[in-house]
Order: C-alpha cells, then sequence, then structure tokens
C-alpha cells in the first residue's frame, strides 16, 4: 500500500469517526451493540433498534425497524438517524448504499465470531461514541469477568454438545462450524457433536447419530420446547433430563453479557462447577428453561 493511499483511508476513518461523534439520533441493528451502547450510558440518542435488541428490557419499548437480515430501508429512514450502527451480518447490503445515498452515516461492524471480537466490538463502539475511557473501563470489566468464569471449566471436559436455535415454530437449526454456538463450545472445553458448516436443518435422525450428552436449545421467548424436544427421545441428553432451554438472543448474542452466559454454561455442562449439587443424572425428563436468562 503507497503512502498516498494509506492517508486517504486514515484521513476517512477519521472523518467517520468526527461525523459519528456528533450523531444524536441513532439506529443499532444488533442486540450486542445495542446492549453495549446501554452499557456505556448512550442509550438516549438511540431512536431504534432491530428485532435482536430485546435487552435490556427498556430496549423494547424503542420503536422496532424490523429483523436484521431482512431490513429495509424506509422502515430506518422514518426515524430519521443522523448514524446507522449495524453487524456486519445485516442484510440486504444494498439497504446501506440507499441508506448512505440518502446521506445517513452508516458503520459496519465487523462480526468476529470470539472474544476478541466482542472487545474489538465495545471499542468500536466506544470509538464513535466519543466515550473511549468508558470502552476501556467496560472491557476490563466484561474481560476480567469472562477470565473469572472460564477458570471454572473443568480441564478433563469434554462432554458431548449440541446446540441449535429455533427456524419458525417447527423446526430447529443446528449449529456446526464457524457458528456462535461452536466457539461457545469451544470456549467450554467440550466437543460439537456437529462437524458440519454454519447452521442448517436439524431433524430425529441427525440426534439419533450424533447421540449428545447435552442438548442446548436457543428459542426466542414466542417459541415452546415442547414443539422441539421429540427430536431428542432417543439421545442419551433426553434419556438423563440434559436439554436445557436459554434465550436465543443472549446465548448466541456474544454481547456484555457473555460472562453470563458462560457461568451458565459451565453450570449446564459441569454439573457442580459453579456451586454444589448433588448430580447424579436422574434429572426430571423435561427440559430445564434458564428463565432468569430472558
Amino acid at each position: 500500500m503507497n503512502i498516498t493511499l494509506r492517508a486517504l483511508l486514515v484521513l476517512g476513518s477519521c472523518l467517520i469517526s468526527l461525523l459519528a461523534n456528533s450523531a444524536e439520533r441513532i439506529v443499532a441493528i444488533d442486540g450486542a451493540i445495542t446492549e453495549i451502547i446501554y452499557r456505556l450510558g448512550q442509550q438516549h440518542k438511540l431512536v431504534a433498534v432491530d428485532q435482536s435488541s430485546r435487552y435490556p428490557a427498556a430496549a423494547q419499548q424503542l420503536p422496532d425497524i424490523g429483523y436484521m437480515q431482512f431490513l429495509n430501508v424506509d422502515n430506518i429512514l422514518q426515524h430519521r438517524p443522523d448514524l446507522v450502527l449495524m453487524s456486519s451480518e445485516a442484510k440486504p447490503a444494498v439497504v446501506i448504499d440507499d441508506l448512505r445515498d440518502a446521506g445517513v452515516q452508516v458503520v459496519v461492524i465487523d462480526e468476529e465470531i470470539s472474544v476478541t471480537g466482542l472487545m474489538n466490538k465495545i471499542e468500536r463502539v466506544a470509538e464513535l461514541l466519543d466515550v473511549v475511557d468508558a470502552g476501556m473501563q467496560l472491557r476490563r470489566e466484561i474481560m476480567q469477568d469472562i477470565e473469572e468464569a472460564l477458570a471454572l471449566v473443568p480441564q478433563n471436559g469434554k462432554v458431548s454438545v449440541l446446540i441449535a436455535r429455533g427456524a419458525g415454530r417447527q423446526n430447529l437449526m443446528v449449529a456446526g462450524r464457524d457458528t456462535h454456538a461452536d466457539q461457545l463450545i469451544q470456549l467450554m472445553q467440550a466437543s460439537n457433536v456437529d462437524d458440519g458448516y454454519k447452521y442448517h436443518p436439524m431433524d430425529a435422525q441427525l440426534a439419533l447419530d450424533a447421540a449428545p450428552e447435552v442438548v442446548i436449545l436457543a428459542l426466542n421467548p414466542a417459541l415452546h420446547q415442547e414443539n422441539f424436544t421429540g427430536l431428542f427421545a432417543d439421545t442419551p441428553a433426553y434419556r438423563s433430563g440434559r436439554i436445557h432451554v436459554f434465550s436465543e438472543e443472549l446465548l448466541l448474542g456474544f454481547g456484555p453479557r457473555l460472562p453470563v452466559t458462560l457461568r451458565e454454561l459451565v453450570d449446564v455442562l459441569y454439573p457442580g462447577a459453579v456451586k454444589p449439587v448433588n448430580y447424579e443424572g436422574g434429572a426430571p425428563i423435561e427440559p430445564v428453561y434458564h428463565t432468569e436468562m430472558l
């Protein structure tokens, strides 16, 4: 890269940051970004959010611009934003061009599936909102909590796990490689029974062949676990009562509450690691719903 091009890129980055710093009407398109804005104390600048922005509860009172992977430019423009912050997973890409053509500043933040990715996201949002010091403090707090949670993970674990997310009212998608779910399993020193790529359809035969010791379902509040648990009737997880249901936005959101998710997963995958319990594998068959996660 020559010096002139490098200088232009630096100038462009500085200009973007300058324009974002002055933003007073922000639309956040990504649950983690919304949570970060609240944790940084900048929620007064939010004028709308997407459907994945369900936490904190106050975010649900803001106007909803729709699902982040089916964006509509008019739904966003009606809130007269001067800045739109979105994850790189937001679609379709043409909406970004349409927003910029309308004179709206749009910043797309890379969705890196890792703890480092979360730290980078916090740093970027704090920089854009001109609260760098608050961002540094938030990163330190969350990193410390993450390290404390991971210190509870047994080094001789390797429990086999299947994580699936809801896809409509009757279907599930199982998590393979290169997903937030797979990254969580790796952080837990566990084994993902699915070696496919991304998310793909779940069925009873797949569950039977995979034979997971633990099943974790990531569902939104509108879905009922009873619609899905029959798929796992012939698995070790079902027979030992180790089917757990978490709220999708927290389990897979990789936001500021990641330490909470990690601690819950340690308790689910390695009973007794977090708090003393008398676990002998004979729990009731009914799924365990983690209501505290909502």
